[in-house]
């Protein structure tokens, strides 16, 4: 899932790489992680026209320097066969 996610920003995304924006453990090592598995600052506003243009609510203050953080979640069935687990950390950033 993680991969579909990256594939959609990088076509709609002129600057989102895995280098700088894919923080999952499962892709690399570094610590900057903790919160999401791809972490991207928008300072073009590329990020907010993709998120438009898919008809993804949007909240008032998102826009130009918005940092966002996307945390891909999958299960093994159908979307309520299950639910998502969030750490600690995860719960603390959103709320």
């Amino acid at each position: 899932m993680g991969g579909q996610i990256y594939e959609w920003c990088q076509k709609r995304i002129p600057d989102f790489s895995a280098e700088q924006h894919w923080s999952s453990r499962i892709y690399t090592l570094r610590k900057q992680g903790k919160y999401a598995d791809f972490n991207y600052q928008d300072h073009e506003g590329y990020m907010y026209k993709a998120l438009h243009e898919a008809q993804v609510p949007m909240m008032p203050d998102w826009g130009v320097g918005t940092k966002y953080h996307l945390e891909v979640k999958s299960t093994q069935g159908r979307c309520n066969a299950q639910p998502m687990i969030l750490s600690p950390n995860q719960i603390n950033k959103v709320s």
